[in-house]
């Protein structure tokens, strides 16, 4: 942990080891995943932002590991990702007070396939949904499935299954929700997504409401008929409403990034990839920050290569805020300040692989970034949250 000073200090949990992390939206106590009982079994626990009040809310049976934790957004309850003895994935919701744990695995088939995986999970704006993307009927087939909190008994409800998806395709590719669920405001009711099915192998981006009715391509997004091309990279803004997304609509492969509206008809062009083979990374988000004046992304339109610098897109368009040296670099996760002011990354930008946590000196102009952590040789930092 960083606090003002910018010092490390580390946040002493018992055990020997963690497997993820999260803070709650306050700022003033984490959720992590910690062998605290019996080396190499991880438990679910909480512990205040100054290493007290240490709780375990989950213990693992014998052979089992918690994973993938994440508070949801009014910090009542935490989700987690469980692996039993014979590696099968489960996922259960616990209140933050402790009590009873919910379990809300997806349908996963019977007897279970321990390949098969649940993908990622990500809360609604109001805490009252949590969307479950999981690989449940076929290996690289992601199916969506939400569990309504308000429910008498929640339980996770298929959304999107096998029999809209179809088939996963040849190769190792991921077929189906190929991305993280975002959430726009809760007055709209729906959930966004990338996918894609071997009826339509373009990337696409998608709504569906929370009652599983309505599938389509978002409005002034790449739907192969009013708008051409592939979706790449998306973000939702802090307001719920804005969208920023990538698509390769005016040259193949060169992908330029659109806003709109949710709930337009169309999208504006706001910045322009520099040739065919330039995007931003497909496999982050672009990041509002919490005025949504700003956007944060990786892209390589600088290098046209496998070089994937930070950016911000703004009012006054699309700004390069470091120059990378090396073959390979990337941001792996960015971190807004609360106030929308600064940005933090962790980039493996100085030596391949070797991920370290940096603040950006602005986010108007190109500089150089400050390291804040540098792990030691072998070592690497994993996720950085930025904390009132």
């Amino acid at each position: 942990m960083l606090f003002p000073s910018k010092t490390p200090f580390p946040l002493n949990i018992p055990g020997s080891d963690i497997r993820s992390f999260h803070v709650n939206p306050a700022g003033r106590m984490v959720a992590v995943s910690a062998d605290v009982v019996m080396p190499g079994r991880f438990d679910l626990v909480t512990v205040n932002h100054d290493g007290t009040n240490v709780r375990t809310l989950y213990q693992s049976p014998a052979g089992s590991n918690v994973s993938y934790v994440r508070f949801a957004p009014n910090g009542q309850r935490i989700s987690f990702e469980v692996r039993d003895a014979s590696n099968n994935a489960q996922m259960f919701v616990v209140p933050v007070t402790g009590g009873s744990h919910i379990n809300v695995t997806p349908p996963m088939g019977s007897p279970r396939d321990p390949s098969r995986n649940i993908i990622n999970s990500s809360w609604s704006r109001d805490s009252r949904y949590l969307a479950i993307v999981a690989e449940a009927t076929y290996d690289r087939l992601n199916e969506l499935f939400l569990v309504d909190m308000n429910a008498s008994t929640p339980t996770a409800v298929p959304l999107l299954t096998a029999s809209t998806l179809g088939t996963p395709g040849t190769g190792t590719s991921f077929w189906g929700v190929t991305s993280p669920v975002q959430w726009p405001s809760a007055s709209r009711a729906e959930l966004l997504f990338k996918y894609r099915t071997t009826a339509d192998t373009a990337f696409r981006l998608m709504r569906i409401s929370t009652s599983g009715a309505g599938l389509a391509p978002v409005p002034g997004t790449p739907d192969g008929v009013t708008m051409t091309g592939w979706a790449g990279s998306f973000g939702i803004g802090n307001d719920g409403t804005t969208l920023v997304f990538s698509a390769d609509t005016v040259t193949p492969q060169a992908y330029d990034v659109y806003q709109t509206t949710l709930g337009a008809s169309s999208s504006t062009a706001v910045a322009t990839g520099a040739a065919a083979m330039t995007r931003p990374d497909f496999n982050r988000e672009m990041e509002s920050n919490s005025t949504t004046t700003h956007f944060a992304f990786s892209a390589n339109w600088a290098s046209g290569g496998t070089i994937f610098e930070p950016w911000v897109l703004s009012g006054a368009g699309p700004t390069r805020l470091a120059a990378f040296p090396n073959a390979g670099s990337y941001v792996d996760d960015f971190t807004w300040s609360p106030d929308g002011s600064q940005l933090a990354m962790v980039t493996d930008f100085r030596t391949d692989e070797r991920f370290e946590l940096a603040l950006l000196p602005t986010i108007s102009a190109a500089g150089t970034p400050e390291i804040l952590v540098a792990p030691v040789a072998g070592g690497r930092v994993v996720d950085a949250t930025w904390t009132p």
